[in-house]
């Protein structure tokens, strides 16, 4: 079934919106504290494991603000399983023989 206007349901594409920024926006406030406190130490970066959680630390918050903005480019309404993009992918595992079943 290929969904109208009518029919559209913005659930799924508003969840993985929600869901990104949520645990993207946890991530970097975490790892904001880890830097926090490995510079606010008083051995600083001294130790091999400072220097690994700072570099772990300060990379998330580069993944995480990335992971963020993921959801921006999505178009509106995603595209759904019994759409012509599924169909041609079996389409051509068959070898375009037109043996595509619903």
């Amino acid at each position: 079934m290929i969904e109208t206007a009518e029919t559209f349901d913005a659930w799924p594409t508003t969840y993985i919106a929600i869901v990104t920024r949520i645990t993207a926006g946890m991530s970097i406030v975490s790892s904001s504290i880890i830097l926090y406190m490995i510079l606010m130490s008083a051995s600083r970066l001294s130790p091999v494991y400072h220097r690994i959680m700072f570099c772990m630390s300060a990379f998330d918050i580069i993944a995480s603000f990335g992971m963020s903005l993921t959801s921006l480019p999505m178009p509106r309404q995603m595209p759904q399983e019994e759409e012509l993009g599924f169909q041609m992918h079996f389409l051509m595992q068959k070898g375009g023989r037109g043996e595509v079943r619903g």
